[in-house]
């Protein structure tokens, strides 16, 4: 998920940062965000996922523009390539906590109107 570019769209941006906020609390999710600042990465710069079964086993998910539209890595280069990639984004990126701050911050407040009964 990430706030589109273009036309800016507060509501949709905002409906984006409240979901990475409420889902940075499940076990699975790592929210980290990486400035702008940040260097660009080397290596494959489409979205992966890195798995690892119960038996120790890595695969890697690349969002790939192939006719299926996934490749799958399960091979000793490809996985070493793609963890290397992710320790350089999250050394690149701020910590989760300081990520979880800013979106915090970045999200309007919440604003509590009286409810108004029409026709009472």
């Amino acid at each position: 998920m990430r706030v589109e570019a273009g036309v800016p769209d507060p509501t949709a941006a905002a409906a984006q940062l409240t979901r990475l906020r409420d889902h940075a609390s499940e076990r699975h999710v790592s929210v980290r965000i990486r400035p702008l600042s940040a260097p660009v990465a080397r290596g494959p710069l489409d979205r992966f996922t890195i798995t690892i079964d119960a038996r120790g086993r890595h695969a890697v998910f690349v969002e790939a523009r192939e006719p299926s539209g996934l490749l799958i890595f399960r091979d000793r280069e490809h996985v070493a390539l793609y963890l290397r990639l992710f320790g350089q984004l999250c050394h690149d990126s701020l910590d989760e906590n300081t990520s979880l701050g800013r979106i915090a911050a970045a999200l309007p407040r919440r604003r509590t109107s009286p409810v108004v009964a029409h026709g009472a």
